[in-house]
């Protein structure tokens, strides 16, 4: 009998034993998922900061090449490791694709993917007109012509055939039209010996092809479209680039890169040299350009403009070339000078816009131009100015270069 309980009492403790040790089984089961669980957990957050500071090393190497950066692999920060891609999306835009893995490639314990699309910090100008100018006025040669409008704060002049195939006005109380085809409507306090199609708003008129509507008030002055503010930034984000002491002379047939880059002095280019826009210029002397001298947007540029700034003349009167970068890039040449013609040109550049708002823009010879604004603007005879669609909305690069940024919404977790 006591044999017999003795037995019962052994089975009753292995029995209790064993559910001692399954439940500790379990226990510990439970215990190391969790842990790997928590390690796992631990090894995907670590991987997506991984992936972040990918994202931003391949931004700042982005800026530090220029935009040359294609990317990485097996690079090892921290705990794990992570490649990068970086694709083109267009001229200005790029994705980068950052995957991290922590520890490593070959046997991970955590692997995250994210993806983002950078682009040129740019400023935006708008070019609302062929032609705006100031109280200087516009002064049109024979068979001159403005494809587009024209907005002048001071009188708009023609001769025997120039034409304005848009709107044509001309502001405040002293504003006049006189001598012009205008295919648009015509608009100032006086009209005179003009062909207007559209509607003729003037208080008086003589010799046109209608009657003045008089119902309207003198169009008011408008404002150019780049400020002084602008134009003090730019020519900052050029002297950031450096300073050259004294003239920069480039000779016959010689080439360079230049910018951003402040020139104190001149800039002089002899026959057939070519200078290439790496960056924005600021000459505070003057530009003087042999003929058959080039002046041309490095390519990476792509469809983002580059403006360089001259404190005073910009003679172009030789026949100068200027080259875009990309189907919507333009060259901004801007003079500040404020006696008699700031800029001449005498060559068609369709690369080319022009901006004096102190001085007068003399334009010589059979030349077509993209767009000009400047104070005062004398056409000669057949020249055109052909404004494009494009300069509603011309991008430039912010800051020296043009900085890479993260184009805002596109930071994503792919994997």
């Amino acid at each position: 009998m006591a044999n017999r309980q003795s037995g019962q009492i052994l089975i009753i403790a292995i029995i209790f034993l064993s559910v001692i040790l399954l439940l500790i089984a379990g226990l510990s089961a439970y215990i190391l998922q969790n842990v790997r669980a928590g390690r796992v957990a631990m090894a995907s957050e670590q991987a997506l900061m991984l992936a972040d500071a990918g994202i931003d090393k391949a931004v700042w190497q982005l800026n530090q090449t220029g935009g040359s950066y294609s990317g990485e692999t097996g690079t090892v920060l921290g705990s794990g490791t992570f490649n990068v891609a970086v694709a083109n999306i267009s001229s200005s835009v790029k994705e980068v694709t950052v995957t991290a893995y922590i520890p490593n490639s070959t046997a991970p314990t955590a692997t995250k993917q994210e993806k983002v699309r950078v682009t040129i910090d740019t400023t935006t100008v708008s070019f609302s007109y062929g032609v705006q100018v100031g109280e200087g006025g516009l002064s049109m040669g024979n068979s001159s012509q403005v494809t587009g409008n024209v907005y002048a704060n001071g009188q708009i002049n023609g001769s025997t055939g120039a034409t304005v195939t848009g709107d044509a006005i001309s502001a405040g109380s002293a504003g006049r039209i006189q001598r012009v085809v205008v295919g648009g409507m015509a608009y100032a306090r006086t009209v005179n010996d003009s062909q207007v199609t559209g509607e003729l708003r003037c208080q008086l008129g003589s010799g046109n092809n209608k009657p003045c509507v008089t119902t309207y008030p003198d169009p008011s002055t408008e404002a150019f479209p780049i400020s002084d503010q602008q134009i003090t930034d730019w020519k900052n984000e050029a002297a950031a680039g450096g300073t050259i002491s004294g003239d920069y002379s480039l000779g016959i047939g010689q080439s360079a890169s230049l910018g951003p880059k402040k020139i104190n002095g001149d800039l002089i280019m002899d026959k057939e040299a070519t200078l290439t826009l790496t960056g924005r210029l600021w000459v505070t002397g003057k530009i003087d350009i042999d003929k058959d001298a080039t002046i041309r947007l490095d390519p990476s540029y792509g469809d983002i403009s580059e403006v360089f700034i001259v404190d005073e003349v910009i003679d172009l009167s030789k026949e100068v070339n200027f080259q875009r970068a990309g189907a919507n890039s333009y060259i901004l040449a801007v003079s500040l000078d404020s006696g008699g013609d700031a800029v001449s040109i005498s060559k068609s550049a369709d690369a080319l816009i022009v901006y004096a708002p102190n001085g007068t823009v003399s334009v010589q010879k059979t030349v077509t131009l993209r767009e000009v604004t400047a104070y005062g603007l004398s056409l000669a005879q057949d020249c055109t100015v052909i404004y494009e669609s494009g300069l509603a909305s011309v991008n430039f690069s912010s800051g020296p270069g043009g900085s890479w940024v993260i184009q805002r919404g596109t930071w994503r977790i792919t994997d």
